[in-house]
């Protein structure tokens, strides 16, 4: 066994696990993925702190990269478990991650509807929800701002917005086109520039 390995497992759990959350919440916007070297240093600290193992951990790190309350206040403190919020710590940076490539802004096959749709409810829901932390995110993590442009705006957009207005048309009235207008007023600022976005 390393020295490394020994000198962390005298350390009690509650000193791990906050060495832990300081290590995930070195930066407030993104992923903790600080925290991966640590769980990965050896197997005793990841039976500790894995999101498997500790959820309890997750949760605390969700609560310092998003907004809670809103939902709580209407959905109740049932949806505040750690296990629940462990698992969607997992799922919203796996969605933000999607969003940042911009893998659904483009025309693409029937079979990416899903998908869309998926990322369109998961981001207005965030937006709902929104106390400060969420759109702190999803603007400055995901960059939705600019997945709303290309999905609005680009040539071969997803929404078909520039293809309609082309032939003086409407864009298309349907459930991602909605959720997408509303996000794109959401994130709609004072003085945006939406021709040095595009």
């Amino acid at each position: 066994m390393s020295t490394k390995s020994i000198a962390f497992d005298w350390l009690p759990q509650e000193v791990l696990e906050n060495i832990a959350f300081f290590t995930a919440t070195v930066k407030d916007v993104g992923p903790p993925s600080d925290l991966l070297s640590l769980i990965l240093s050896c197997r005793n600290i990841h039976r500790a702190l894995s999101p498997e193992a500790n959820p309890h951990l997750s949760a605390r790190i969700f609560k310092h990269k998003f907004d809670i309350s809103a939902a709580i206040r209407r959905l109740g403190p049932q949806i505040a478990t750690p296990v629940t919020l462990a698992k969607e710590l997992c799922k919203r940076f796996v969605y933000m991650k999607r969003i940042r490539r911009r893998t659904d802004t483009r025309i693409r096959t029937a079979d990416n509807s899903q998908m869309l749709g998926e990322l369109l409810w998961f981001a207005y829901l965030m937006m709902l929800e929104n106390d400060e932390k969420n759109v702190k995110q999803l603007r400055e993590f995901a960059g939705m701002e600019q997945w709303l442009m290309e999905y609005w705006f680009d040539d071969d957009s997803a929404s078909l917005a520039s293809k309609v207005l082309s032939e003086d048309g409407w864009p298309l009235e349907n459930e991602h086109n909605s959720l997408a207008m509303w996000l794109f007023w959401f994130f709609l600022r004072p003085g945006m520039n939406i021709a040095r976005i595009v």
